[in-house]
């Protein structure tokens, strides 16, 4: 997997579509230092990418399978 490709032509794509919003849920470890899964390059892309507007970010611990469940509802 490979998300800092797929961000970049997901976010390029969202430019010509007025009033669309990309949301992208990621988990904590992928954004603190100290994380089993960080990842600096996708944490700068992240972080620019919402301070500019491109995409919603949410940052999470992981959902149970009852909060999962109820987000994909």
């Amino acid at each position: 997997m490979d998300p800092l490709a797929v961000l970049r032509i997901l976010t390029q794509t969202l430019r010509g579509l007025p009033d669309s919003v990309l949301r992208v849920d990621v988990h904590h470890d992928v954004m603190d230092p100290q994380g089993a899964n960080h990842d600096f390059q996708l944490v700068q892309f992240l972080q620019a990418s919402a301070a500019a507007g491109e995409l919603s970010l949410c940052v999470h611990d992981y959902f149970s399978d009852e909060h999962l469940w109820s987000y994909l509802s």
